[in-house]
């Protein structure tokens, strides 16, 4: 593994963090425990307006631009109910698209859940043909069809910019974001990953329940020398396993985008007495970042995982898992491909087989009325901050909505 400058100075910061808190016997905590009502996690109203206020409105990293390297590519997803269609162009620019033929309004791919390439894509259903500008260059018998302005029945465009390798993209026609705002100190956290030098290996997309408890698990390591002991903790330093270090950077107090390194990470032993010169990056960290309000990112300098969390309702969400790594699997050896491939299925056994079947009994726990609220403990601070930032998100977009009714 071999870190960056920029990686070196943040990790070598958080080792010293981690020491201090293991030495004292302490970890990054909050002022007090947040207490969160039950009917916040399931009230069709509250979820429509908190969709409103964040999927619907800001910018989400939708793929990794390494999905997408050669011209021609594209990606067809469902983000809420807006069909989205990424196109990388022959001019190699990203652009996105609702998925919807200006005609009847049907997908212009086969499937509103795929990738491939096309150099032109034609609907299914009555062969009118886009390019990759999203333009309308074909009506399929037009002089029987009757008059059609091309110009004006193309693709609805959407907000789009590809910044560190990453795509995202506002599933709202019109509006406008400043990515650099949003993302703030983030922005450089992600630029220092350098993406454009992995592979994607694999991708798979499973069914979960709440997308609050899902997301919630993303951003606390209380949990994992307990739910995870036999998998993502097998064989890992468990010394303190419960220190995080919270990093948030954005706009607002709570940021709305974290970065969390965890204790079991770490070994002071291999650095304590060293200089800082002599520590390697083997002995530094990296840690889990996460991108408001529904990505987690955790890398290290041989690859990692990008988790995107998708609400369907209330109470049921999508999460699509994106592995990558530097190693490219076209030549790659066998023994690279098993070893990989290992590490893949015990990241999916830890996120299908404890994470997802915890977050269905926290369901039915949240649903039985056996408590008004649940509690957010104070070493739980990504939790919390989560919290906070989408209560934040929501206030700001209850006072915009009573300003244009006025």
């Amino acid at each position: 593994m071999t870190l960056n400058a920029y990686q070196n100075r943040q990790a070598v910061d958080i080792v010293k963090r981690v020491i201090r808190h293991q030495e004292a016997g302490t970890t990054d905590t909050t002022e007090d425990v947040l207490r969160v009502p039950a009917a916040d996690y399931f009230g069709d109203e509250r979820w429509q307006e908190e969709m409103d206020a964040t999927y619907r409105s800001l910018p989400l990293m939708l793929a990794l631009s390494i999905e997408l390297p050669d011209a021609g590519d594209y990606r067809a997803m469902k983000v809420l109910d807006t069909p989205v269609l990424i196109v990388r162009g022959k001019d190699m620019q990203v652009r996105a698209f609702i998925n919807a033929c200006g005609h009847r309004g049907r997908a212009i791919t086969q499937t509103n859940d795929e990738a491939g390439n096309a150099r032109r894509f034609v609907c299914p259903y009555h062969a009118w043909t886009y390019d990759d500008k999203g333009a309308l260059i074909g009506v399929s018998d037009q002089q029987n069809f009757g008059e059609v302005d091309k110009q004006e029945r193309g693709l609805k465009a959407l907000p789009c910019e590809e910044r560190a390798g990453m795509i995202f993209v506002c599933i709202t026609p019109g509006r406008t974001f400043d990515l650099g705002e949003f993302l703030g100190g983030m922005l450089d956290e992600l630029a220092s990953f350098d993406l454009d030098q992995f592979h994607v290996w694999s991708q798979n997309a499973y069914e979960c329940p709440n997308w609050k408890s899902t997301i919630e698990g993303f951003l606390e390591v209380y949990h994992l020398p307990f739910l995870h002991a036999n998998t993502l903790m097998a064989g890992m330093n468990t010394r303190k396993p419960t220190i995080a270090i919270y990093d948030w950077y954005g706009a607002l107090p709570s940021g709305p985008h974290q970065r969390m390194c965890s204790s079991f990470q770490v070994n002071p032993d291999k650095v304590k007495g060293l200089p800082e010169d002599e520590w390697t990056d083997d002995q530094l960290v990296g840690g889990v970042h996460f991108v408001f309000p529904n990505v987690s990112i955790a890398i290290s300098g041989s690859g990692g995982l990008v988790t995107r969390l998708m609400p369907l309702s209330p109470m049921r969400s999508v999460s699509v898992q994106t592995y990558f790594f530097r190693a490219d699997p076209a030549a790659a050896t066998q023994a690279e491909k098993d070893r990989l491939h290992k590490q893949i299925e015990t990241y999916i056994a830890a996120a299908v087989e404890e994470d997802n079947t915890s977050i269905v009994s926290i369901e039915e726990g949240l649903k039985s009325g056996a408590r008004e609220d649940y509690l957010i403990g104070r070493n739980e601070g990504g939790v919390q901050r989560w919290h906070n930032s989408l209560r934040a998100y929501v206030t700001a977009h209850r006072g915009q909505a009573a300003r244009q009714s006025a």
